[in-house]
C-alpha cells in the first residue's frame, strides 16, 4: 500500500455503475423516452449496466446490447484473443458485467470497427476511438433490425495516438492543421448519439452534444 494513495479498482468497484445512471437519466431526458434500445462496448462493464439500470428503471423493455471485439468475443462464449479495439473485451467476464441484463451482445471487427472511426471523422467530424466505431457498427445493425430509434455512447477522449491516426488517414494536411485547435479545445468529453433507421436505411444523427 502506498501512503496518500487511492486504488481505484476500476475493475470491481460498483460505485461505477451509479455514476453512469446519470447518463442514463440524460438520455431519457434528450429523447423524451423515445428509445428502444441501448448499445456499448463492455470494458468494465459498468457504463452499460448504469445506463441500462436508469433506462429500464424508466421503461422495462428498453433493450441492453453489448458489443465485443469479434477476435475476443468472450461474452458471446467465445475465446479470448488479441485485438485492436481500445479499452474493451479484456478476455474474461468483467466482474461487474451482469449478463441476466443484456438482451443482447453484438460481436464487431477491429477493421470493421476502424474503418467507422474513420468515417465518423470524415463525414460527420465526429473524432472518436475505435470502440466508439465498434458502438455505431452495432447500434445500425440494430437500428436496421428493429427500425427503432437506438441510442449509444461516444467517448472523444480516446488515446492520443488512435486519433492522430484516425485523423491522418481521414484529412489531409491543410485540414488537420485547421481543425487541430477546435477539436482539441475545450478537451474531449462523452456525447450521444441516436441511430435511426428510416425505410430508405440508416442514419445517425446527434442528439447530445
Amino acid at each position: 500500500r502506498e501512503p496518500g494513495a487511492w486504488w481505484v479498482n476500476q475493475l470491481e468497484n460498483a460505485d461505477t455503475i451509479a455514476g453512469y445512471r446519470e447518463l442514463g437519466e440524460e438520455i431519457w431526458r434528450q429523447t423524451q423516452g423515445e428509445v428502444d434500445a441501448f448499445v456499448h462496448s463492455v470494458g468494465t462493464g459498468a457504463s452499460s449496466r448504469g445506463v441500462a439500470t436508469a433506462l429500464q428503471a424508466r421503461r422495462p423493455d428498453v433493450k441492453l446490447v453489448v458489443v465485443e471485439p469479434a477476435e475476443s468475443a468472450v461474452l458471446s462464449g467465445g475465446a479470448p484473443g488479441p485485438h485492436k479495439i481500445e479499452g474493451v473485451g479484456i478476455g474474461y467476464l468483467p466482474p461487474l458485467y451482469d449478463a441476466s441484463r443484456v438482451d443482447a451482445v453484438e460481436p464487431v471487427a477491429t477493421a470493421e470497427a476502424k474503418a467507422m472511426a474513420r468515417r465518423l471523422a470524415r463525414e460527420e467530424a465526429l473524432f472518436a476511438g475505435t470502440s466508439s466505431g465498434a458502438n455505431v457498427i452495432a447500434s445500425l445493425r440494430v437500428a436496421e433490425s428493429s427500425g427503432a430509434p437506438v441510442v449509444n455512447a461516444v467517448d472523444r477522449f480516446m488515446q492520443e495516438i488512435e486519433a492522430a491516426r484516425a485523423k491522418a488517414e481521414a484529412l489531409d494536411d491543410g485540414a488537420l492543421e485547421e481543425l487541430a485547435s477546435r477539436t482539441l479545445d475545450p478537451p474531449f468529453d462523452r456525447f450521444t448519439l441516436v441511430v435511426q433507421a428510416p425505410p430508405s436505411g440508416a442514419s445517425t444523427r446527434t442528439i447530445i452534444a
